[in-house]
């Protein structure tokens, strides 16, 4: 267990008329004088340490921070021994019949796999039902992945009925495809059993046949919009609850036709709350695919912050493509638990390995969908390794210790395994990159939350206290 109590959990920000400071170890938001604020960005750390702690923003003694300890790891552990994950992703094939050029499968990330041959069995896929089936769970969610998971359809509509007949509770489903395969055969079964349906389109043909093409390199639009047609003239209702989009940003930045297509076709795209990432970074190669001459070229999600924050201010609902990329911060900031800490307890923003459980083709078990094939949490028939999840734990821990301690975004931060490995180990270069991003956004955010709370106090009132995490 580290200590933290130095002027590093202080942060100041200002919006057009105002200064603040935000401290970590309150979680509170000051607005202080222009002096003030010049004192905590140019004073020496003794003369900010004494003026932190004279305003109630500091502790006066170190606290200690409290990342996975031992007991919680042994907590941790013994509930997923008895209830198990809580969303199984079944990877039923690593094929696909797109070669999307900034695809993580597409060979620009050397730890990543790339696209195979490899399928999944039947018997495995019902053998990793009966596994989770054996658990005390009574609510679960599994997911289909590829590749391509609907090239996979035969197994996809056994793997179900298995889970339906098998699982006791409340099961539903999910599936990110390309949309290529949607014929009525799909659509009718998509239909029959609820299956949360999430589509990867990334605008108008201008935009998305710029990197979706097909397996022989031809444009992909016309087939997929045409598909979705159907399936909402087929299906309206199923269309309209179960559907979702995502949306890759992609340099060069494209996103005003985007924003432009979503608008100009509402009966698509009412009240869908659209997914929108960027590309995985860590490839210097999958800029040079894209024809990128910067490759630190970023994408302007300015557009998005301006039309949220305006309809948030005149107590307005936000544009529905806003919300994925604006509402989630806004939430975090404006539900934070206030108050003074005896100690930091975190999870840094590293899920419990195995709640979310990853099938791959040949019945390795992983954390997540997004993890590269390293840290295996175990392997079917068996089942989980839990020694390698408690060591997944403790080594997240050793790192953060290191790094995070006395770090003002400590308690509003998020990363995970997934985001700093680097081969079999955890990188604290990575770590370090990907923290001078997150407290650049937080910055950001909170000028954002406070300059808009300035204008209308209560303009942040109707976002509910939960998190946007898409299942598959």
């Amino acid at each position: 267990m580290e200590l933290s109590g130095g002027s590093m959990l202080i942060t100041t920000f200002q919006t057009t008329n105002n200064y603040y400071a935000y401290s970590a170890w309150t979680n509170e938001i000051a607005r202080i004088s222009k002096e003030l604020y010049n004192l905590f960005n140019n004073a020496e750390e003794s003369e900010k340490r004494r003026k932190g702690i004279e305003l109630g923003l500091l502790p006066i003694a170190p606290i200690p921070v409290d990342v996975f300890s031992d007991e919680r790891i042994g907590e941790a552990v013994s509930e997923l021994m008895e209830q198990g994950p809580e969303t199984l992703i079944l990877s039923v094939t690593d094929q696909c019949n797109f070669r999307c050029r900034y695809c993580q499968f597409s060979g620009a990330y050397p730890q990543s796999r790339v696209h195979s041959n490899k399928k999944m069995t039947s018997e495995l896929a019902v053998q990793a039902i009966d596994w989770c089936a054996n658990f005390l769970r009574t609510k679960r969610h599994v997911g289909f992945y590829g590749g391509e998971p609907l090239l996979r359809f035969s197994l996809l509509k056994e793997a179900i009925r298995h889970a339906l007949s098998t699982f006791k509770g409340e099961t539903s489903f999910g599936i990110t495809t390309n949309g290529s395969l949607l014929d009525v055969e799909v659509m009718d079964f998509l239909e029959e059993f609820n299956v949360h349906l999430f589509v990867s389109l990334d605008g108008p043909a201008i935009v998305n046949d710029r990197y979706r093409l097909d397996s022989s390199g031809r444009p992909t639009f016309n087939v997929v919009w045409g598909n979705l047609q159907k399936l909402q003239n087929r299906h309206p209702a199923y269309y309209s609850k179960y559907v979702g989009f995502n949306v890759t940003a992609a340099p060069p930045d494209q996103l005003p036709l985007v924003v432009r297509f979503f608008e100009e076709n509402p009966s698509f795209f009412k009240d869908k709350l659209f997914n929108i990432s960027n590309i995985k970074q860590g490839s210097d190669e999958i800029f040079q695919r894209l024809e990128v001459k910067e490759p630190g070229s970023q994408i302007n999600y300015q557009w998005a912050w301006e039309a949220f924050l305006s309809a948030c201010i005149h107590n307005e609902r936000p544009p529905d493509y806003t919300r994925k990329i604006c509402e989630p911060p806004m939430a975090r900031i404006h539900h934070r638990e206030m108050g003074a800490q005896v100690s930091f307890t975190t999870d840094a923003g590293q899920c419990e390995p195995g709640l979310r459980c990853h099938v791959m083709t040949d019945g390795t078990l992983h954390m997540c969908e997004h993890i590269d094939p390293i840290f295996p949490l175990g392997r079917l028939p068996s089942g989980f390794d839990y020694d390698s999840i408690r060591t997944c734990l403790r080594m997240f821990r050793e790192i953060i210790n290191v790094h995070c301690q006395d770090c003002w975004a400590i308690q509003l931060c998020s990363k995970c395994i997934p985001h700093i490995v680097d081969g079999t180990s955890l990188s604290l270069t990575n770590l370090s990159s990907l923290c001078n991003v997150i407290k650049k956004r937080l910055k950001r955010d909170f000028a954002h939350y406070c300059e808009s709370r300035e204008k209308n106090l209560d303009c942040f009132e109707w976002i509910a206290n939960k998190t946007y995490d898409v299942n598959i």
